[in-house]
C-alpha cells in the first residue's frame, strides 16, 4: 500500500487494483488491511475489505484444518 501510495502521489505507473487483491487472498489480508488504515491508501473502496476480509477467513479455515 505504501509504494502504491507513492507512486500514485507522484503520478507514475501504479500497482494494478487486481495485484494488491491477489496479494490479500494469498495470505497478506491482515496487512493490507493495517496498510490501508496506516498510509490512508485504498480506504474507499468497500470491496478491497470484502476481499481482504475474505481471504482472511479463508486463511483461518486452512489453518484450522491444517492443526487438527
Amino acid at each position: 500500500m505504501y509504494s502504491d501510495k507513492q507512486k500514485a502521489r507522484k503520478r507514475k505507473y501504479r500497482i494494478p487494483e487486481k495485484y494488491l487483491l491477489i496479494l490479500g487472498i494469498l495470505g497478506g489480508s491482515l496487512g493490507g488491511i493495517l496498510g490501508m488504515h496506516l498510509f490512508r491508501h485504498k480506504t474507499k473502496h468497500t470491496y478491497f475489505y470484502l476481499v481482504y476480509i475474505l481471504g482472511m477467513s479463508l486463511w483461518v479455515w486452512i489453518m484450522t484444518r491444517v492443526i487438527r
